[in-house]
């Protein structure tokens, strides 16, 4: 009978790509693994508004490197996709918006965070990023998709940037696919649009439920899913 280590694995390595079963084959796999991470990531980020195949001049690969290099990188304090920007940025130019690179940072670490806990405690991934994940889980963003934008409207946080503008201002409310008050859809996020929602999320009381980011974006997310899904109907 297949063991539960067995189906996760197998879960693990049809979503990632890779083997995350610690033995004496595979304990050395923190850098494939944590590729892995970052190529699902962005797969997840690019899917419908950039292309994820033509890459002449490597781009794909020196972002994934930068990232890796990000997540790496001692810090002292989180600043989510505000560290790496700047560089994402001089790669691809106006190919990428704040709102796709917050989805890669943001599923990025939230993927680090995943694997780091069900991943054996011997794996040469979990005893090099684990402290990374310890130290800095409370701090990690959530993705911001349109699963999520909808779930934090229906549970009374409007914090969404829309589409239309007040002297340029961005303005904040709860998430509508149309009429006057169209939310501006994640993946045309710019900087101000993220700024602007991380300020008032941290102004509402979203914080006083006693979760981090994560761990409702988690239950949050998969209970908006729930309610987008088509299911067949015998």
């Amino acid at each position: 009978m297949m063991t539960k280590e067995d189906a996760i694995n197998f879960l693990a390595f049809s979503y990632f790509g890779v083997d995350i079963k610690c033995d004496v084959d595979n304990i050395d796999n923190a850098d494939e693994v944590i590729y892995a991470i970052i190529d699902r990531a962005y797969r997840d980020a690019s899917s419908h508004v950039f292309s994820v195949t033509d890459d002449k001049d490597n781009k794909k690969k020196r972002a994934v490197n930068l990232i890796k290099d990000w997540i790496e990188k001692e810090k002292t304090d989180y600043q989510g996709v505000k560290d790496i920007w700047g560089e994402l940025k001089k790669i691809y130019g106006e190919d990428i918006s704040y709102g796709i690179a917050q989805k890669w940072i943001n599923m990025a670490t939230k993927y680090l965070a995943v694997l780091c806990l069900i991943m054996d405690e011997n794996s040469t991934f979990v005893k090099k990023y684990k402290s990374i994940e310890d130290t800095f889980y409370d701090d990690f963003h959530m993705p911001i998709d349109r699963y999520i934008m909808k779930a934090l409207s229906q549970e009374g946080y409007p914090v969404i940037p829309q589409k239309e503008r007040k002297e340029n201002e961005v303005q904040i409310g709860k998430y509508s696919e149309s009429g006057k008050k169209q939310s501006k859809a994640w993946s045309e996020w710019e900087e101000k649009d993220y700024n602007k929602f991380r300020k008032a999320l941290k102004e509402s009381s979203f914080y006083e439920i006693g979760k981090s980011e994560l761990d409702w974006e988690a239950e949050a997310w998969i209970k908006e899913a729930k309610k987008n899904k088509s299911y067949v109907k015998k």
